[in-house]
C-alpha cells in the first residue's frame, strides 16, 4: 500500500462513474479531473482544494496529446490514472454502421488509453512505480450482435493491457481493465432506449450499483494489486480475494478466447 497523497488522472470525470471516482479519490489525493466539457471543472469544484481540471476530447487524437503534454509538463509526478471515459457509439448491425463513427469510437475507448499509456510509461519507470486503471465490460469477452463498435474497440483495450503488462513485470507499474457490469448511467440509458428493436443480450439489463464500482476502484488506487495486473476483472469476481491472496482467477469467461483442441 502506498501511504503518501497521490497523483491522479481521471478521464470521464464529468459524469457517471468517472464523477463518482473523482470525488471519492479526491478525499485523500490530489486529482486531475477530465471531460470534454466545462462539467470536468463542475466536478473539481466539488472536490475542492485537492483537484484540478482539463478540458480534452478523448476523440480527438491530435489535440488531446497536445493537450496530456501541457498538463504533464506541469504534473511531474502522476501516479495513477483512471480512464473513465468511454462510448458505445452505433447501435445496430454492422453493415448499417458508419466508419466515421467506428474511428471516433475506437479513439475513446481504445486509442486514447494507448496515448495515456505512452506518455505516462516513462514518468512511471522514472519513479518505479505507477497505475493504469482501465474500463472494459462484457463486450470483451464475447461480441454484442449490435454493439460491433464498442465490444471490438473494447477488446482491444484488454489485449493492450495484457501486452502492457508483459513488457513492464520488472518495474512496480500495475495494470488492469475493469468490467464494470451494467451501471445506470446516462450511457447505458441511451443504449437500453433502443435494444427493444435489436434484442441486446439480458447482460446488458443486469444493474451494478456505482458504489460497488466505485469502492473497487478505491482498493486498487490505494492497494497493490500486482498479482491481477494484466487481466480483465469483471466487478462480479472476487476480486478481492484475487488480490489478498493471489489466487488464479476461476473463470475463463473474462478471458479473450480461442479454439480449443
Amino acid at each position: 500500500m502506498r501511504n503518501r497523497k497521490l497523483n491522479i488522472l481521471i478521464t470521464g470525470a464529468g459524469s457517471g462513474i468517472g464523477k463518482a471516482i473523482s470525488i471519492k479519490a479526491g478525499e485523500n489525493h490530489n486529482v486531475i479531473c477530465i471531460s470534454k466539457s466545462k462539467k470536468a471543472k463542475e466536478t473539481s469544484e466539488i472536490i475542492g482544494d485537492n483537484a484540478k481540471y482539463l478540458i480534452a476530447d478523448m476523440g480527438d487524437i491530435i489535440s488531446l496529446e497536445k493537450n496530456l503534454e501541457n498538463l504533464l509538463s506541469k504534473n511531474e509526478n502522476i501516479d495513477c490514472v483512471v480512464h473513465a471515459a468511454g462510448m458505445v457509439g452505433e447501435v445496430g448491425p454492422i453493415e448499417k454502421t458508419n466508419a466515421k463513427e467506428w474511428l471516433k469510437v475506437f479513439n475513446v475507448n481504445f486509442f486514447s488509453s494507448v496515448l495515456i499509456t505512452k506518455l505516462l510509461l516513462p514518468r512511471y519507470k522514472k519513479n518505479n512505480f505507477g497505475k493504469f486503471i482501465y474500463f472494459s465490460g462484457g463486450g470483451s469477452a464475447y461480441g454484442y450482435p449490435v454493439l460491433p463498435q464498442y465490444s471490438t474497440s473494447k477488446t482491444s483495450l484488454v489485449r493492450f493491457v495484457e501486452n502492457l503488462e508483459m513488457e513492464n513485470k520488472t518495474n512496480n507499474i500495475q495494470s488492469i481493465v475493469i468490467a464494470p457490469g451494467a451501471v445506470r448511467t446516462n450511457m447505458l440509458k441511451d443504449v437500453l432506449e433502443k435494444e427493444e428493436k435489436y434484442g441486446l443480450s439480458a447482460e446488458m439489463r443486469s444493474n451494478t450499483e456505482i458504489n460497488d464500482v466505485v469502492d473497487f476502484i478505491d482498493y486498487l488506487i490505494n492497494n497493490d494489486f500486482k498479482n491481477i495486473s494484466g487481466k480483465l476483472v469483471h466487478i462480479r469476481d472476487n476480486w478481492k480475494e484475487q488480490i489478498t491472496k493471489g489466487n488464479k482467477l476461476p473463470s475463463n469467461l473474462w478471458t479473450l478466447r480461442r479454439l480449443e483442441e
